[in-house]
């Protein structure tokens, strides 16, 4: 029940980044192209990209902080809201 599920705010990330732009970031830190980095005959591609996605948050997490943002704030805010819509869709 895909619907569903996009309609419960607990199931999204607030720092969601799409694929392509994972990708982009990662070949722009390590200075290798797109096509590199997509190799389709790697074996560990999903592990690579991950990765990355990982990295770029613990990044883009570092960086809101250094910028005054509270990232706790922002992630019990989440969290609270996600809870409320669960209780809307029972």
């Amino acid at each position: 029940d895909q619907k569903g599920k996009a309609k419960d705010t607990k199931t999204w990330n607030s720092l969601f980044m799409r694929s392509d732009t994972v990708a982009n970031w990662i070949a722009e830190q390590y200075n290798v192209s797109k096509d590199e980095l997509l190799d389709p005959t790697s074996s560990d591609l999903s592990v690579r990209l991950a990765l990355g996605e990982a990295h770029a948050l613990t990044e883009t997490k570092k960086n809101l902080e250094e910028n005054g943002v509270n990232i706790a704030a922002l992630e019990a805010a989440a969290k609270a809201a996600g809870k409320g819509a669960a209780k809307q869709t029972k």
